[in-house]
């Protein structure tokens, strides 16, 4: 898949064109999704997300931050508070509920629900969310790692 951008021939228009295999759209229709991914830990993964998502949101740009890493999950410490990390669902319950729901919906043949991903998921800021991988995790060694992010 390439991805690549225009600027448009009129100076009066608001968006650039983007095309995805040949597809055009304006930019504001298209997504884009990054992974921060190793088979190492202790790599700087969640706080290079976690910077990543700091940038974003100080451009006021729309981001989903999502924590998949079941072994050391690092996203819910570093930018929920106690109450936010004890109030949601994480990651696996929203998997779990997910693909419940897909398989009564394919069996019964009902409607997925709307927005399943906003009824689990923090807002940080106006443009920021954070998806745990756990929210009921208590690491309390991890969150003194990661003060300093929820600090700046």
């Amino acid at each position: 898949m390439s991805v690549t951008e225009k600027r448009p021939e009129s100076p009066k228009a608001e968006t650039r064109a983007t095309s995805v295999s040949g597809y055009e759209a304006p930019a504001e229709a298209l997504r884009l999704v990054t992974t921060f991914y190793s088979f190492k830990g202790g790599v700087g993964r969640s706080q290079a997300l976690c910077a990543a998502g700091y940038v974003l949101a100080r451009q006021r740009r729309k981001a989903l931050l999502v924590d998949v890493d079941l072994e050391a999950p690092g996203l819910s410490i570093a930018l929920l508070d106690e109450e936010a990390r004890q109030a949601r669902q994480g990651f696996v319950e929203i998997a779990t509920d997910l693909s419940t729901q897909i398989l009564n919906a394919v069996t019964d043949q009902k409607p997925l629900p709307e927005n399943l991903v906003s009824q689990v998921a923090s807002w940080i800021s106006d443009s920021l969310q954070v998806l745990p991988e756990n929210a009921y995790l208590g690491l309390d060694e991890k969150e003194r790692t990661f003060v300093t992010f929820r600090g700046s």
